[in-house]
Formats: C-alpha cells, sequence, structure tokens
C-alpha cells in the first residue's frame, strides 16, 4: 500500500511569500513615515528655539544697545517679505542677530546683514551658528516700521529641507518691538 504524502505546493510557498513580503514592505513604510514625523517635530522645536533666540537677542537690542537699535530701525523694510527664499536672494533689509564674546559676565549683540545675498542653504535645519566665523543657515530677520508709528515688527523667517518632505519647511513669527 501507499502512503500518500502531505505538503505544500510550489504555488502555495509563493503565495504565503508574496503576503509576508507584502506585510513586511508595509511595516516598514509605516516605520520610516513614523522616523520622518519624529525628525521634522525635533527640527521644528529646534528651529522654534533658534526664532526665540533670536527674537531675544531683538529685545536685548533694542533695551541696551542703541546702535544696533539704531541700525535695525534704518534698514526697516515695506514688508515682511516671502516665508523661503530657496531660488531668489534675500530682501536688502534681511538680516540675523549674533551674540559677540559669549559668556556669563561679558558678551554683547551685533546686527549681521545677509540683504542680497544667496539664499544660504542649510545642512540639517535651519539655525545660526555663533563662534569665530558666524553664520544664518535658512533663518533671518526683516525689519518692518509699523506705519508711523514707533512700533517695528520683526519678521523672523526659518525655511529648510526637512526629511521625507519635497517641499522646504517653512517656520516664522512676527515680534513687534517700541521704540522708546
Amino acid at each position: 500500500m501507499r502512503r500518500q504524502q502531505q505538503g505544500d505546493t510550489i504555488v502555495e510557498v509563493m503565495v504565503a511569500f508574496a503576503v509576508f513580503a507584502l506585510v513586511a514592505a508595509g511595516a516598514i513604510t509605516v516605520m520610516n513615515r513614523g522616523l520622518a514625523t519624529a525628525q521634522r517635530s525635533l527640527e521644528i522645536t529646534l528651529v522654534r528655539e533658534q526664532i526665540d533666540s533670536q527674537a531675544e537677542l531683538l529685545r536685548y537690542a533694542r533695551d541696551t544697545s542703541s546702535s544696533v537699535w539704531q541700525t535695525i530701525k534704518s534698514s526697516a523694510a515695506s514688508d515682511g517679505g516671502a516665508r523661503c527664499y530657496a531660488d531668489d536672494n534675500l530682501p536688502s533689509a534681511a538680516f540675523y542677530m549674533n551674540i559677540t564674546n559669549p559668556g556669563p559676565a561679558s558678551g554683547s549683540v551685533e546686527y549681521r546683514s545677509l540683504g542680497n545675498l544667496p539664499f544660504p542653504q542649510t545642512a540639517t535645519y535651519s539655525r545660526v551658528a555663533v563662534g569665530n566665523t558666524p553664520s544664518a543657515e535658512g533663518l533671518w530677520i526683516v525689519p518692518v516700521r509699523v506705519g508711523t508709528s514707533n512700533a517695528y515688527d520683526m519678521h523672523i523667517h526659518a525655511c529648510w529641507d526637512s526629511v521625507g518632505s519635497e517641499v522646504p519647511v517653512t517656520l516664522g513669527t512676527i515680534v513687534r518691538l517700541y521704540d522708546t
């Protein structure tokens, strides 16, 4: 008497392998999207800190450094400009604030003009690099005088390429400062 052997056919094995491959590819896609979202959230948090830092330096310049504040006021533009200048030049009024001689006991702020320069592409996210050669990477400020009042709107912009995004990520805020 012959015994019948039971087992899976090659077609059944191929179908099982195809189903496993689809499930694995879906899981990897979901993980990649999750990682890209986490990376983007981290970048936004870090850029928000950079923007807040620039706002605080503007307030400090207004309150303590009359020459820097006068330079900022004299460079005021008619509008705050666009959110991202990936292919164009920055407005002539664009600048960023830098700290000179950082330390707990000393330090001052300086105005660094960026106007009419090519858009400074970022290596990671928008930030101001301080040190021996300070630079602003994807972060700039455009001052705008509010009518004929003593108020100035500081349009702080950030623009950078993020992981998993085909268009640049933009972030910005407007800080109103009053000339005293």
